[in-house]
């Protein structure tokens, strides 16, 4: 049986909104089942099964709302996941690198830099900190930035989006695609997660390069 709130609003709905007001996470991008997921496993955690209750807890326990925030947030990822992708992305680097021509890349990328032949060349090590030499530094930016709101970049080569697309809300991915389509280069390569696909009302912007690993290339 659901509870209601104020103003006709579900109990789970009244969550959504102590969220959105005290958590820096934004919840209307993200589907419903995903958000449900975690916000019920916290609650778990607080051996509550009522959302009203839980709204309750997050709205006075500053503790909690970091615990949501860490429960909520994709903390845990490997850059270099799905080999057999990479294997794909080597030839099409190789090739688009022929003749010295510069390539841009834009990724989301984390610590995982055991499939380099020498990681050491391009990043310096302190335990569980990673620096990027100050011979590299001039070629690799590291930011922040919000695919739906913040607009697109200048154009890149290769654009990786990878196991994203798969917690965002439906609205809202038409909008994260007019982003990543226009800081794609007119020839550029999008590499999306293995459970992903370009939207099929998108479909003829794109030509696979290799479909089953998610490489396509635009048309």
């Amino acid at each position: 049986m659901s509870e209601a709130g104020d103003e006709g609003e579900t109990a789970f709905e009244g969550v959504l909104r102590q969220i959105d007001d005290t958590v820096p996470f934004e919840p209307g991008y993200y589907n419903e089942s995903y958000l449900d997921r975690r916000i019920t496993a916290r609650m778990r955690r607080r051996d509550t099964e009522s959302h009203a209750e839980y709204e309750r807890i997050l709205r006075d326990d500053a503790d909690e709302r970091q615990a949501l925030m860490d429960a909520l947030t994709i903390n845990v990822t490997e850059f270099f996941r799905n080999p057999e992708m990479w294997d794909v992305l080597r030839t099409v680097l190789r090739e688009r690198t022929a003749n010295w021509r510069r390539v841009r890349v834009w990724s989301d990328i984390a610590e995982e830099l055991e499939p380099l032949s020498d990681p050491d060349r391009y990043v310096e090590r302190d335990e569980d900190t990673f620096r990027v030499r100050p011979s590299v530094k001039g070629l690799v930016e590291f930011e922040t930035h919000d695919l739906i709101r913040d607009g697109a970049r200048d154009p890149f080569d290769v654009v990786l989006c990878r196991n994203l697309l798969i917690y965002i809300d439906i609205d809202h991915k038409a909008a994260l695609f007019d982003t990543l389509e226009a800081s794609l280069a007119e020839d550029g390569v999008l590499v999306l997660g293995m459970t992903e696909s370009v939207p099929p009302n998108r479909s003829d912007r794109y030509e696979p390069i290799d479909k089953r690993r998610r490489v396509f290339g635009r048309r």
